[in-house]
């Protein structure tokens, strides 16, 4: 091919991470040949679709086509593979007749078959180097080596977005139970109208709503339904953190959560007390219970300040 492989293999796989491109460059073209169709679509189809490049195998045909139309440089259609084998090295006359044949019919073995390790013209020579299976092999561990460390890194954010919310959530929570307990909470409420606000995916990718509104009207009951990981949990865990703004910061929002993150705090709360504490006016009283037995020099104002508070 008059075309650099590498340039051409970049153009049509562009996207394609450079490592697998690179070793894509190493193996399409050999001694100034083309790999054949067939065989370049039995190497990249499965590498192509463990590299996320393409969905299925059946897409390849059409980048192996334009591969091997640009590497031949635009002559489609023609055979790329020469009516005469160049030999790898010379053939001396006279001699050792047994080590010339078998120079000679090591030199006539095709590059390609002996490269997957084949036999050829009825000789049992092979080449020792890594066949194209294996090359391929080698480029899909390392594409899904990339893929693994990207899906734990996506997964470890997850898990800080989540305790992060956890924090969120708790925190508000808290405020209502104080303004009950100081009753200082709101009465009823009219409708409630949010700010337009966009939810991102916590798993990445594209936001799962975009520039939206939400309004919530007194006497109405409100239900999300949807699939599987379309948002209807994050939803509602921004909707009760207070991350979507124009709700009311002291109206009452219960959210129970289909799981918990297991920190090491939740790994050591046995299952009543995990129950119980999703009470959080009596949680907050108890806290303050515990204070004010702490406190020895507080003496008539703690009293009063206890009494005050149940």
């Amino acid at each position: 091919p008059n075309v650099p492989v590498a340039d051409v293999v970049k153009e049509v796989l562009q996207g394609l991470d450079p490592d697998i491109q690179d070793y894509v460059s190493s193996v399409v073209v050999e001694d100034g040949r083309v790999m054949e169709r067939e065989d370049m679509l039995e190497m990249l189809g499965p590498l192509l679709v463990s590299a996320d490049f393409i969905s299925d195998e059946s897409k390849a045909g059409d980048i192996v086509d334009r591969l091997i139309q640009k590497l031949s440089g635009d002559s489609a259609g023609n055979d790329s593979r020469p009516d005469i084998v160049l030999l790898k090295s010379a053939v001396l006359m006279g001699g050792d007749k047994d080590k010339e044949a078998a120079k000679a019919e090591s030199a006539l073995v095709d590059p390609m078959l002996r490269r997957r390790g084949g036999q050829a013209y009825g000789t049992n020579t092979t080449d020792e180097e890594p066949d194209v299976h294996s090359k391929a092999a080698q480029a899909k561990a390392r594409a899904d080596a990339k893929a693994q460390a990207k899906r734990a890194q996506l997964a470890e954010q997850a898990m800080r977005e989540q305790l992060t919310m956890e924090a969120e959530l708790e925190a508000a929570r808290r405020d209502v139970a104080r303004a009950r307990i100081a009753g200082e909470a709101p009465g009823s409420l009219g409708p409630i109208e949010t700010e337009p606000f966009d939810l991102p995916n916590p798993g990445g990718g594209d936001n799962l709503l975009e520039n939206v509104q939400i309004r919530f009207v007194p006497g109405h009951r409100y239900g999300l339904i949807g699939r599987n990981g379309k948002g209807k949990s994050t939803l509602l865990r921004y909707l009760s953190s207070r991350r979507i703004k124009g709700l009311p910061p002291l109206m009452s929002v219960h959210y129970v959560a289909q799981e918990l993150p297991l920190t090491e705090l939740n790994e050591e709360v046995m299952p009543v007390d995990m129950v119980l504490k999703a009470d959080v006016e009596r949680m907050l009283l108890l806290e303050e219970l515990k204070a004010l037995e702490a406190d020895t020099s507080g003496g008539a104002a703690a009293a009063a300040r206890h009494l005050r508070i149940v």
